[in-house]
């Protein structure tokens, strides 16, 4: 016995399933471009690469500035010449040491034997005591103006001086000319005068002629202690001033 089956009941079926033909003319509908299309939205999107974050660095992170080494016009300076070398002699050769409380209060002349430079300038010491306190604290113990008269400097002329003519005021040095014109420390110390006020114009006159602004000096106190604080403890590095030897006699 034969089982019948009328296309009505099957066709339904097979329509649904499109034909190889079919295809075939869908692709040409579509052409080339569709394809990777559906290809293309088939796929997983790449993930989008980022650039790294730069960092950023707040001033108060940044590496602090060096401060500006001071202005040095030696040329200016009330020195003398040193056969044989670049340095010159500063303070005529007088103690710069011997001139502070720390040193005796008292002018005294350098021996030649005990010595030493700072930028350029050449220092005569009664003592090698005196020389290491020097060392420690260059800057105190240097003469205010490069070394001229302080009392002329307040019409801001450099005029030489008289070593045993002198003043220590707010841990300064200032020097003094003593001669057939007068006793120039006499009208700086006057009661009438502000030593302070009479400091502050010689220091405007001076920057003017040498582009120096007064140095930051340390009171003897700070001196002391740093001395200590550096034999307890050696320095990193050599200080910026140096002791010098004196250039060997010639054989006779």
């Amino acid at each position: 016995m034969r089982l019948r089956v009328s296309r009505s009941s099957i066709a339904p079926s097979f329509a649904v399933i499109p034909s190889i033909r079919h295809l075939a003319a869908i692709a040409v509908l579509v052409g080339p471009a569709g394809i990777a299309l559906a290809q293309s939205t088939s796929q997983p999107a790449a993930p989008v690469a980022r650039s790294p974050e730069k960092t950023q660095i707040s001033p108060s992170q940044a590496a602090p500035a060096q401060p500006a080494e001071p202005l040095r016009s030696i040329a200016m300076w009330n020195t003398e010449k040193i056969e044989g070398s670049s340095d010159v002699l500063g303070l005529k050769g007088y103690d710069p040491v011997a001139y502070f409380p720390e040193g005796g209060s008292k002018p005294a002349r350098g021996d030649v034997n005990i010595i030493a430079a700072y930028k350029g300038v050449r220092y005569q010491f009664a003592s090698i005591e005196n020389r290491d306190l020097f060392l420690k604290s260059p800057a105190r113990y240097e003469p205010a103006f490069g070394g001229w008269c302080a009392w002329a400097m307040l019409d801001g002329d450099k005029v030489d001086f008289d070593p045993n003519t002198f003043l220590v005021s707010g841990n300064r040095l200032f020097v003094f000319y003593n001669g057939f014109w007068g006793d120039t420390r006499a009208k700086w110390t006057a009661k009438a005068k502000d030593q302070a006020a009479e400091a502050k114009q010689a220091d405007t006159n001076w920057k003017k002629l040498s582009g120096e602004a007064p140095r930051d000096i340390k009171p003897a106190s700070e001196v002391t202690a740093d001395a200590a604080a550096a034999d307890a403890e050696p320095a990193a590095s050599q200080p910026a001033a140096t002791p010098t030897e004196p250039s060997a006699p010639a054989p006779k």
